[in-house]
């Protein structure tokens, strides 16, 4: 019986960046290729231009394998009375405010190989903490 590599996985946490758009476009296909896609690119630059701090993605190998968006709100401006497509402006983060109040998960998507409840241990290069992040 011919014995089966099993790649590891090493996993990296870090900031998405302008040329990522192409890897998380693929990435977005595969979540939601049912519901319209990867975001349009320039609704892809204007989040990570915006606030590049809160665009993260995990990579296993090289590959992008999950992401979370998010952005800085006002929440009084908003309350919990909004669309999404309102609070996002329309996916541009045009109402992110850096002086906000309340952060805004914008989304989080993970390809489906990497679901199913397991737990993976990412350590982020640039702060000593180690973050859990669950793939259900």
């Amino acid at each position: 019986m011919k014995k089966v590599k099993i790649k590891k996985h090493k996993l990296l946490l870090r900031h998405l960046t302008l040329d990522d758009y192409d890897n998380i476009a693929v990435l977005m296909e595969h979540v939601y290729g049912n519901l319209g896609g990867a975001w349009k690119q320039d609704q892809y630059a204007s989040q990570v231009t915006r606030f590049p701090q809160g665009q993260m993605v995990i990579e296993d190998n090289g590959q992008l394998v999950a992401a979370a968006l998010s952005m800085i709100v006002d929440y009084a401006r908003f309350g919990d009375i909004h669309t999404y497509a309102q609070i996002t402006g329309d996916g541009y983060l045009t109402h992110h405010d850096p002086l906000g109040d309340t952060l805004y998960g914008v989304d989080i998507f993970v390809h489906p190989k990497y679901r199913g409840g397991v737990d993976l241990f990412v350590r982020y290069k640039t702060t000593p903490y180690t973050h859990v992040i669950l793939l259900s």
